[in-house]
């Protein structure tokens, strides 16, 4: 039995470790400036209206994610679930989030700092990280940035001037990853996976 769930833990490892060879068909460019990124910045409009689900440990949450636009870099969410129970609210404000309101089920230092954390993403990439290296593929118009935001790397998958994944990650693993998707420029879709955590997020944008 040990030895079972010893060669499990050794798979798990093995599937989330977070170095290059995982990105094997990318190659490493020299003559890209690395202090420019080229990227767009996410758009949003003054009031977006998203579905959300969470699977958070033993608890599923779901309702809307309502994003309003208070100015350049500053936006307001508030979740709300379908019976009109306010779940949080939360703050980002260029490159930094404040959770003003969240439920007691979910008022954990750890939660919390995720959750600040997984926004801050959609609407402040790159706030504070430092380019460390930039690849590319010859197989398709896909960029990757390798960037150092504190003691962790993010590997940031750029499709056509679009963020369309995030690979977070410390020295050995990756702990989470984010893909975006798009339709006509305009973001619709978001999945936060966290590996080695019980917790998923998922976003959809309501028509």
């Amino acid at each position: 039995m040990k030895k079972v769930l010893w060669i499990n833990s050794l798979l798990l490892l093995m599937l989330t470790s977070c170095t290059l060879k995982n990105y094997h068909q990318f190659k490493r460019c020299d003559t890209l400036n690395q202090q420019v990124l080229d990227v767009d910045a996410q758009e949003f409009g003054e009031t977006n209206v998203f579905e959300i689900s969470m699977d958070i440990y033993k608890h599923h949450f779901s309702g809307l994610l309502v994003i309003k636009k208070k100015e350049d870099q500053v936006y307001r969410l508030a979740m709300i679930s379908h019976i009109g129970l306010s779940i949080f609210d939360m703050e980002v404000n260029k490159g930094h989030a404040k959770i003003n309101h969240i439920i007691p089920a979910l008022d954990k230092k750890m939660i919390v700092k995720l959750f600040e954390s997984d926004f801050t993403y959609l609407f402040s990439p790159f706030s504070e990280g430092v380019v460390k290296s930039i690849y590319s593929t010859n197989k398709d118009d896909v960029l990757l940035y390798k960037i150092k935001e504190g003691k962790e790397l993010n590997y940031y998958f750029i499709r056509a001037g679009k963020i369309a994944q995030i690979d977070n990650c410390n020295s050995l693993f990756k702990l989470k990853s984010c893909s975006l998707k798009y339709i006509d420029n305009t973001l619709q879709n978001v999945n936060i996976q966290h590996f080695g955590l019980k917790i998923k997020i998922e976003l959809k944008r309501r028509s």
